[in-house]
């Protein structure tokens, strides 16, 4: 019997609507099949099928096949079917079957038994094919980016890794080998303060530390948490993060839900929708691997940079993050710390002006030195980017680039092969914009130069399909074009009916290999 029920493995197709409407919802599923290490062809004719209720399709083993050698079958257009499977070793035999909505899995449900797609050529879409599979890039029309050169795709590798932790990881890779990092809203912490706790004193933030050099295998050590004041925001929450020379800084920023877009999605989604960018406070710091802390001088009406709280205006530098110059920071061309935020153009406050939702990335450097750890919170310290130049006002401050509505939380990484700049911006899906709980969509841009000008990859519509605070690793690059993807996903559509793309993501740290290809 277990023989039989290793034979018998299909991938796993949930049943669609068989009514005649949805005949184009008909799955195509010509192509490879895989269980174990047997790979089967199936063809039949998707166009037939779907002008048919019912279309004949074979089934043949490539190669040497350690269960059956070929079978045929029907496949109705509600994605069910049935198989008959032939051996010379044994009688057919006759199962019935369906197929997931994402046509990526055949199941066989009284065996037990499911079969996967193989994908073997560009067409392979994620949307279609569980990794190793190509995610298509629709890019909107209003991009004000050119291609970068070789019509360049996102391939997502398989054995995506998922630790259920807390969100916001942005690890930074000291000397020691270690990466360090800061975490919101998870694994004992809280960053957002409840209704009845009305002066935000209560918001908790963690810090972890990710030893091990093989990405698969990552041992998480969670540190003392830190308590911190958001008031007269409703939540105080990490970003940029950077540990240097044996100092670890960890920077956090406020957010708040004061508008009235924001609490018709509150009351909509039953959680916090923190339509509102609130100033960066300033940096902790701690020089014992983040067992104790010094806090800043800074609180969010006296932020480091000196930005409006609201209703009074729009923050620039909202939610920045340090760019990924390395271990120690070495690839750095001046030895400076770089941080990058998104931040809004508006004259006023809106739900546009939000951590996952914005219009303009705004770029800031600084000196630090491990021996004066508190510099790091002197604004005189600090230069910002005017579009063409280094200035120590920040009123001089200018876009490196802007894309209306389009700028959600944003990270870079240098890559020392490539010599390039990889950017990785995170943004609500069209259709439901302004809410900041439901899908996102994610891009990837490159540059020579940090400062610009940046070229399209890939525009990844609805991957995760909500993942966020995305970004490329340094430790884990492997060449010009690879490497490995960290995000967080799905804190809202888990309890959704959504399935999770790439499969395995989920709320907490996931890390899954990536790669660039060009097309040309």
């Amino acid at each position: 019997m277990m023989n039989f029920l290793y034979f018998c493995l299909f991938l796993v197709w949930l049943p669609w609507s068989s009514s005649k409407e949805n005949y184009n919802n008909a799955c195509d599923i010509s192509g490879k099949w895989q269980y174990g290490t047997d790979v089967y062809v199936l063809i039949y004719n998707y166009e037939e099928a779907q002008q048919q209720q019912l279309q004949r399709f074979r089934l043949s083993c490539e190669g040497k096949c350690s269960a059956w050698q070929h079978a045929t079958g029907n496949i109705s257009t509600n994605n069910s079917f049935v198989i008959e499977f032939y051996s010379t070793q044994r009688a057919p035999v006759v199962l019935n079957g369906f197929v997931s909505p994402s046509c990526a899995v055949m199941e066989f449900p009284s065996a037990n038994s499911e079969w996967t797609r193989v994908c073997s050529s560009f067409n392979c879409s994620c949307l279609s094919y569980p990794p190793p599979c190509n995610w298509p890039s629709n890019v909107p029309s209003s991009s004000p980016f050119e291609n970068a050169p070789g019509n360049p795709y996102i391939r997502i590798g398989d054995g995506l890794v998922h630790q259920l932790w807390g969100d916001t990881l942005y690890p930074s890779w000291d000397d020691d080998g270690n990466l360090y990092s800061a975490y919101d809203d998870g694994a004992g912490v809280g960053s957002n303060c409840p209704d009845n706790n009305p002066h935000c004193n209560t918001s908790t933030t963690g810090n972890v530390i990710i030893s091990g050099h093989d990405w698969r295998n990552l041992t998480l050590t969670k540190m003392p948490p830190v308590t911190e004041s958001g008031y007269p925001y409703n939540g105080r929450y990490t970003s940029a993060n950077i540990a240097l020379g044996g100092v670890w800084w960890v920077g956090t920023y406020a957010l708040g839900d004061f508008d009235l877009e924001c609490e018709y999605y509150k009351k909509q989604y039953a959680c916090l929708q923190f339509c509102n960018m609130g100033p960066f406070i300033g940096f902790r710091y701690s020089t014992d691997k983040g067992k104790t802390w010094t806090e800043p001088s800074q609180n969010t009406s006296n932020n480091l940079f000196n930005e409006p709280l609201h209703p009074n205006g729009v923050v620039k530098m909202g939610a920045p993050h340090v760019v990924d110059y390395g271990q120690g920071n070495k690839h750095s061309p001046d030895g400076k710390v770089y941080i990058v935020g998104n931040g809004c153009l508006q004259t006023h406050p809106g739900s546009n002006c939000s951590w996952i939702s914005g219009d303009a990335v705004f770029m800031a450097r600084v000196t630090i030195n491990p021996k004066q750890p508190q510099s790091i919170n002197d604004a005189s310290n600090w230069e910002f980017w005017t579009g063409e130049d280094w200035s120590s006002n920040f009123s001089d401050i200018k876009p490196v680039w802007s894309w209306m509505y389009k700028v959600g939380t944003v990270t870079i990484t240098f890559n020392p092969y490539s010599n390039k700049y990889i950017m990785c911006v995170t943004t609500p899906s069209a259709d439901v914009f302004p809410s900041t709980v439901a899908q996102y969509d994610t891009y990837f841009l490159e540059s020579d130069s940090i400062t610009g000008k940046y070229k399209m990859i890939s525009y990844l519509e609805r991957f995760g399909p909500q993942a966020y605070f995305v970004h490329w690793p340094s430790k884990f690059i492997s060449n010009a074009t690879a490497g490995v993807l960290m995000y967080s996903a799905n804190f809202r559509q888990m309890n959704k009916n959504l399935p999770p793309n790439p499969p395995g993501s989920g709320y907490g740290l996931n890390v899954v290999p990536i790669s660039i290809h060009t097309l040309t």
